[in-house]
């Protein structure tokens, strides 16, 4: 593959799009900042809740946090708000919108039902 899309890296995967291609999901300095600054807390908090807890970026930006270890205490996900980052920015949402609209309009033609696009998880690992 040649290109703007043609995978330049050693480790990117020679029958498809390098995965560093984010395209409409590239977030923005601000929310990039937002979600930086949510990470960081939250990292604190599992710290706190002595779980392992390294911080990275993925291709767009979004935080992701590698949690290790394990705490006595049920539902710290909830209490350190880790399910919070997983939220779309409004970046993401209105990415997400238009992809909505191009998967259900290529099901509707198939006569199949449509469906919702979401964001997976992976900014938790």
């Amino acid at each position: 593959m040649t290109g703007p899309l043609a995978p330049t890296a050693a480790d990117a995967p020679q029958d498809g799009i390098d995965p560093r291609v984010v395209g409409p999901f590239k977030l923005t300095a601000g929310e990039r900042g937002i979600l930086a600054g949510m990470a960081a807390k939250i990292a604190i908090c599992l710290r706190d809740e002595d779980y392992g807890v390294t911080l990275s970026a993925g291709p767009s930006g979004r935080p992701v946090l590698a949690i290790t270890g394990s705490s006595p205490k049920p539902y710290w996900y909830l209490s350190c708000g880790v399910l919070n980052l997983s939220q779309p920015m409004i970046t993401e949402k209105l990415a997400l919108s238009r992809l909505d609209t191009l998967v259900n309009g290529c099901l509707s033609r198939q006569h199949r039902p449509p469906v919702d696009v979401n964001l997976d998880e992976s900014g938790i690992t």
